[in-house]
Parts: structure tokens; C-alpha cells; sequence
């Protein structure tokens, strides 16, 4: 990976999140939620994961509304 653009390690890293068994931070449980967030203009469905014990989100993205 030592090739590749800042953003481009970041993107895979954070997808990486993805396949975690437990919370990196605390060792705990990892939740999956379905959420709409609201801004100025739109609202839009996503997906998230987080750590169950402290709400922190390891990933989060964008889902069809279909």
C-alpha cells in the first residue's frame, strides 16, 4: 500500500471496518443500524456500524431508499 494516495488508504482502511468482531477501542459488541440523516437540504438512509457500548460509528454509507 505504500504506493497508493492518502485518499485511496483511507478508502480501503475504512472499509476494512467492515470485518471487525469487536469494538477496537473498548472490546465489545459491534452493532449495524439502518439511520436517516438530516441536513439543510435532503435527508438520506444509511447503513452504520458502531461500537454498541460507546455509539462511536466505524463506518457508515449511504443505503437505496428502494
Amino acid at each position: 500500500m505504500g504506493n497508493l494516495e492518502p485518499s485511496t488508504k483511507g478508502t480501503i482502511l475504512h472499509s476494512l471496518r467492515l470485518f471487525l468482531k469487536t469494538c477496537p477501542t473498548t472490546g465489545g459488541q459491534i452493532t449495524m443500524s439502518k439511520e436517516t440523516i438530516e441536513s439543510c437540504c435532503s435527508s438520506q438512509e444509511v447503513a452504520v456500524i458502531s461500537c454498541e457500548e460507546t455509539g462511536k460509528r466505524l463506518f457508515e454509507h449511504p443505503v437505496d431508499a428502494e
